[in-house]
């Protein structure tokens, strides 16, 4: 090949020197992109932080009225228009809804929720449940097992402050149960995922307003509301109810479901006992149900001996409350009826009656203590009690004393004034009217009994002051004594055939000492009035 001459070369035409390479196509068309790209960087730069602020802000105001009633820790994000979601919350219905949202917020070309977790939490609850007869609360429910939740609880439910009888300002409601009386039974549960309560200060009030309500049946916390259930006698402590609740977990925003019922009141429980002198024992009453009636008929037919004959009309009443007294009642009445001879106890409602009448002013004291010890001190029991000394009648006692020209005396005690002129009349009628009678040592005792002996008196006094010279004739309980002075023989027989004639019965002891003695002759001892026991007269 040639080389060519450039000299003689031809020189490119001017459509050749028009006509673009391959290059320079290529060349112009990444400039252009280079271009392009820049100015791309150029407004995300300038725009980037408005559009990113913008979306937060309508993302905010999009989720403002979404409600998130469990809580949690999150936030969003943005770089430029994608969004993404962070945190821990504890409601699934929550979390979804706040994604979609934000998928649909406009502008907004994806939403990255891969961080944004969900994790299940049980809300804690409590119930109590009681127990009037037997002071028994149990306490049911869920807790979280850290923090000491359990035990902080069952504390406060168990402390030893009497909350529940001491008012606002400070003075002591009688009328309100001691907590400190009630027994705690524990059944909580313990769990590691659960919400902390938030209501553990109004734990104490709502103890207090189970067991001051005896129809009064549990209460439980459950998912912000705390639930009432069982029964009162008003409508105004219905509300009291609602009131004292309302007032102990206002601060933790629960709502208060009184579910109370108004009913009729229970007629109080009776109990009476009555026993006689033959030991006849019945027993009667009213009381809440046939457990009780049974324990209180096995309680005292326990007590009795074999010879006791022992009757019960107890009765099982509809509507009739509870017994309280009935642990009072079994501590006293054995006692009551062992020791005295006749007597009752009584108790309805608050009030107890007892009389009884027994031989010792010791025992007297005695029983009276114990009745003031048997019941609840606490309880407001009032006493009404009568318990007295039997002192048995000592028998009536007279004494005809005849003192020849000094006429007769009567001396004796007897137990009225009716008794006393009974003998005066008698001493006038059987006796002359012209013999001195003195009455004046007739004396009256009001625990005297009435002299059965009378007619028989009557019968022998003529005779013995007819046939005796002087002496002395006493009637005393069963016995007959004569010590006196005869002026004949004759006479003697007649004064022993009066007291045959007139103390016939065997029962009757005669003590009969005569003496035949001249009334001539000086006496040999002085019989008068002023030597009873040589008259056979007790003093």
């Amino acid at each position: 090949m040639k080389p060519v001459n450039p000299s003689t070369a031809a020189a490119p035409t001017a459509e050749t020197s028009r006509k673009p390479t391959r290059e320079r196509v290529l060349l112009v068309a990444g400039a252009f992109l280079l271009l392009l790209l820049l100015s791309s960087w150029a407004t995300v730069a300038i725009c980037g932080d408005d559009i990113e602020n913008d979306l937060r802000s309508r993302a905010h105001a999009v989720l403002d009225g979404l409600e998130n009633p469990r809580g949690g820790d999150w936030e969003i994000d943005f770089k430029g228009r994608d969004g993404s979601v962070r945190g821990e919350v504890y409601d699934r219905e929550f979390r979804d809804a706040l994604v979609g949202r934000l998928r649909t917020l406009p502008g907004v070309r994806v939403v990255d929720d891969k961080a944004f977790d969900f994790r299940h939490m049980d809300d804690p609850w409590l119930e109590m449940a009681v127990t009037p007869k037997e002071k028994s609360l149990t306490v049911r429910g869920l807790l979280p097992s850290a923090g000491g939740w359990k035990t902080r609880v069952l504390k406060m439910l168990n402390a030893p402050v009497d909350f529940a009888s001491s008012g606002a300002d400070g003075e002591v409601d009688s009328s309100v149960p001691d907590l400190r009386e009630w027994r705690i039974e524990d059944a909580i549960e313990e769990k590691g995922d659960v919400f902390d309560p938030g209501w553990t200060a109004g734990l104490v009030a709502l103890e207090s307003i189970l067991v001051s309500n005896p129809r009064a049946e549990n209460a439980a916390i459950r998912e912000g509301r705390v639930t009432l259930d069982g029964a009162v006698y008003s409508s105004e402590s219905r509300d009291a109810v609602s009131i004292a609740a309302d007032a102990a977990f206002r601060e933790s925003g629960l709502a208060i479901d009184n579910r109370f019922r108004v009913v009729e009141p229970p007629k109080p429980p009776s109990f009476s006992l009555a026993w006689t002198l033959e030991r006849q024992v019945r027993l009667a009453g009213t009381v809440a149900d046939a457990d009780t009636k049974k324990r209180m008929e096995a309680m005292i037919g326990d007590m009795l001996s074999p010879d006791d004959r022992f009757a019960s009309e107890l009765e099982v009443g509809e509507n009739t409350g509870i017994a309280e007294w009935e642990e009072g009642v079994g501590m006293l009445a054995p006692g009551l009826v062992n020791e005295t001879k006749v007597g009752s106890l009584a108790v309805e409602e608050k009030k107890v009656r007892i009389t009884g009448e027994m031989d010792s002013e010791e025992m007297r004291a005695s029983l009276q203590e114990m009745a003031t010890q048997s019941f609840p001190e606490d309880g407001g029991y009032q006493f009404d009690i009568s318990l007295t000394v039997h002192i048995p009648p000592r028998p009536a006692i007279m004494s005809v004393i005849h003192m020849a020209e000094a006429g007769v005396k009567l001396k004796g005690v007897v137990g009225d004034e009716v008794t006393r002129e009974a003998f005066i009349a008698l001493a006038n009628e059987k006796l002359a009217k012209e013999m001195p009678l003195d009455t004046e040592q007739i004396e009256i005792e009001r625990n005297t009994m009435a002299p059965a002996w009378m007619p028989a008196f009557a019968g022998i006094l003529p005779g013995f002051v007819e046939n005796t010279t002087r002496g002395g004739l006493t009637v005393y309980e069963d016995s007959l004594v004569i010590e006196a002075e005869v002026p004949t023989e004759a006479k003697w027989d007649a004064v022993w055939q009066l007291s045959e004639n007139y103390f016939p019965d065997p029962a009757f002891t005669r003590d009969v000492q005569l003496k035949v003695v001249d009334p001539l002759l000086p006496p040999e001892e002085d019989l008068g009035p002023e030597d009873p026991d040589a008259l056979g007269m007790p003093e």
